[in-house]
C-alpha cells in the first residue's frame, strides 16, 4: 500500500486522479477474462473433456462459442482454473468498459435467478447482456443452450492490487 501511494503521491494531483481512476477502473474488470470464451477454445476443451457433450457441430474459430449449457460453461471455467462471474461482477466490468464482446450473444452468471424450474429443484440462472447493454435480465434454465448463450470466466481474485504484493491467507 506504501509504494502505490509513494506512486500517487509523488505525481501531479490530475495525474494521480487520473492514474487512480485509471487503476479502480481497470480492477473493477480485472476478475473478468477481457473477451468470451470462443469456439475455438471451447470446442478443444470438448476434445478434451468427451462427456461434455455439445448440441451442434461448432462455429467460427473467432466467434464467441454458444450452444452450451450452464453446466458446460461451468465446467469450461472450472478447467481454466476460474469460474462464472456473478452477475454484480459482469455488470461491473461491463460498465468499466472492461470486456469485449463478440455479436449478440447473452453470456451466463453463476447467479441464481430467483426463480424455480417446473420441478422446483432447479434454479434459473441469470444471463447478461448481450453485448455491451451491461444489463442482467434474462432467466434461462440451467439445462437450456441456444446459439445466442456464450459465457466468459472470472478468476477468483483479482489478477490487480495496485502494485500491493499478493495477498496471502492466514
Amino acid at each position: 500500500m506504501r509504494r502505490a501511494l509513494r506512486g500517487i503521491l509523488g505525481m501531479t494531483l490530475p495525474a494521480a486522479f487520473a492514474a487512480l481512476s485509471l487503476a479502480l477502473a481497470w480492477a473493477a474488470g480485472a476478475r473478468l477474462d477481457r473477451l468470451p470464451v470462443l469456439d475455438r477454445e471451447f470446442s478443444a476443451f470438448l476434445r478434451r473433456e468427451p462427456g461434455a457433450g455439445r448440441a451442434a457441430p461448432p462455429a467460427a474459430g473467432e466467434a464467441a462459442a454458444v450452444l452450451m449449457n450452464w453446466h458446460q460453461a461451468r465446467a469450461y471455467c472450472a478447467a481454466q482454473g476460474k469460474r462464472l462471474p456473478t452477475a454484480p461482477e459482469w455488470q461491473e466490468a461491463c460498465r468499466a468498459k472492461q470486456m469485449e464482446f463478440r455479436g449478440s450473444i447473452w453470456e451466463w452468471t453463476s447467479t441464481e435467478a430467483g426463480r424455480e424450474g417446473e420441478d422446483e429443484k432447479v434454479r434459473f440462472k441469470l444471463l447478461c447482456g448481450p453485448g455491451p447493454e451491461c444489463g442482467c435480465t434474462h432467466a434461462y434454465h440451467p439445462e437450456w443452450r441456444n446459439e445466442v448463450k456464450g459465457f466468459r470466466c472470472a478468476r477468483a481474485e483479482p489478477s490487480v492490487r495496485l502494485g500491493l504484493e499478493p495477498y496471502a491467507r492466514p
